[in-house]
């Protein structure tokens, strides 16, 4: 949920920061439009726009200064108010936006109207919670296809599952492709999380982890191959895959020099094959295929195949 996204508006009016009440989601068709007079109870006017509300999961923050009320139904926090009624005022001990942040969260707010009387400060604190508030799964979803590019099969896997979304997200904050880390999610992630009935938050896979293999796999370090094998490794055992790349020595050779060497041994050894080439046979893979079995499968295939031609045609 951000505040943009539930389709808030911002205006000064008086001295208050005012959020416009938005659609309500819950299918009540409930909007509210509100003008604040000069001089009216800001404690009124925060009711009155939670009030708008017929569902109960709207809350109202009165910031005063570094002070912030809470102002809601008694539903929201449970069965301990149900047999109150009206628009109830609540203290609030945090004391910083992430608190905030973690209440709203926490009783999964749907709408959240502001009221501002200490405009600077009020300012910082809504940056901060539209920042780092949860999308709701069509708000989501609608972002994923529309702005990122993803295909709706892979949007509507991400966002199945709130924990998956958020580390899906956590990923976007590096310059990887967001179709490339869907895929990686989806297909290897997940499949692994099904398989053994767990959670994103019981592997140690951290999104920079995740991060730094993409790359790695983009790069052209190892194979697409490799990568998933590495990927299902550190899954398992909760090693960074950069570690067990290094760990297991499977970084792709991509240097000319020494695959041409290799090359060339290849073929000083396998002079029948040589002559089959000459003839017109197509024996490029009898070639390719050793040196990738020399290589332990790190030499870069497509590189390997132009070196054995280059080489193999020289002796035509």
């Amino acid at each position: 949920m951000k505040l943009r996204e539930l389709g808030l508006s911002k205006q000064v009016i008086e001295g208050l920061d005012i959020m416009e009440a938005p659609m309500c989601s819950c299918g009540c068709g409930n909007k509210g439009d509100f003008v604040v007079q000069k001089g009216e109870n800001p404690k009124n006017v925060i009711a009155d726009l939670v009030g708008g509300y017929e569902c109960p999961k709207a809350l109202g923050v009165l910031i005063n200064g570094k002070k912030m009320s809470l102002f809601a139904r008694p539903q929201l926090f449970g069965d301990e108010f149900k047999d109150k009624e009206g628009i109830m005022e609540f203290s609030f001990k945090g004391k910083n936006e992430l608190e905030l942040n973690d209440f709203i969260k926490e009783y999964g707010v749907e709408h959240l109207v502001v009221l501002n009387l200490g405009v600077r400060y009020g300012d910082r604190i809504l940056e901060e919670v539209e920042r780092r508030m949860v999308r709701l799964p069509f708000d989501r979803y609608k972002h994923y296809v529309d702005n990122l590019g993803l295909n709706k099969v892979d949007a509507t896997t991400l966002v199945k599952d709130r924990q998956i979304s958020d580390y899906f997200e956590e990923c976007l904050q590096y310059d990887v492709s967001p179709k490339s880390i869907a895929n990686v999610l989806n297909s290897t992630v997940l499949g692994y999380l099904n398989k053994n009935n767990l959670s994103i938050l019981d592997v140690s896979l951290t999104p920079n982890m995740l991060i730094s293999l993409i790359k790695m796999v983009e790069e052209g370090k190892i194979t697409s191959k490799q990568g998933k094998e590495v990927l299902l490794k550190s899954l398992d055992s909760g090693k960074d895959p950069v570690t067990l790349v290094s760990e297991l020595n499977i970084t792709q050779l991509n240097s000319d020099e020494e695959i041409r060497g290799i090359v060339r041994n290849v073929i000083v050894n396998n002079s029948n094959m040589v002559e089959k080439y000459k003839s017109g046979r197509n024996v490029l893979d009898f070639f390719i295929g050793n040196v990738m079995k020399e290589t332990k499968g790190r030499a870069n295939p497509k590189l390997t195949s132009d070196i054995v031609k280059d080489e193999l045609d020289k002796l035509c």
